[in-house]
């Protein structure tokens, strides 16, 4: 993988808002919905772990010691009124082995967020990375399974 960035390219990444906290235990979950078009006979597809460009390459997740993936689902289908098949759980370890990181962006005062929202950063990184660690990500969840 020769595209993707080392652990000391880490300055690579933008500098966090005031607002906005690196998340650093590596045990804690944080907690992706899967569109159930992602999902298939077990398997949760890459394409769940798009980081959009109109989304600033910010993952959207919700982070597991804030609240629970059962609580972030029905938030994300009852309230959002958006469709999730179930939830796909990373550990921010598991997120920084794959050359990326959690962050928590809950607080922002500039938008209005579900509770315990947090993003996966796919800023700095290139195409090739990105494609990388989608299918990275995609691979831990499907064998974790599906979660609330």
């Amino acid at each position: 993988m020769p595209d993707r960035q080392s652990s000391s390219d880490a300055d690579k990444f933008p500098m966090l808002e005031h607002w906005e906290e690196l998340m650093t235990d590596k045990d804690e979950a944080v907690h992706r919905q899967v569109h159930p078009r992602f999902y298939d006979q077990g398997i949760i597809s890459d394409e769940a772990f798009v980081a959009r460009e109109d989304e600033q390459r910010k993952l959207s997740s919700t982070r597991n010691g804030e609240v629970s993936a059962e609580c972030a689902r029905r938030h994300y289908t009852d309230v959002l009124n958006l469709a999730s098949i179930g939830v796909a759980e990373l550990t921010v370890g598991e997120v920084e082995e794959e050359l990326s990181r959690c962050v928590d962006d809950s607080t922002d005062p500039n938008h209005e967020l579900p509770p315990g929202h947090c993003y996966i950063d796919f800023r700095g990184l290139t195409k090739t990375a990105r494609r990388e660690l989608r299918e990275a990500l995609a691979e831990i969840a499907t064998e974790r399974g599906l979660v609330g």
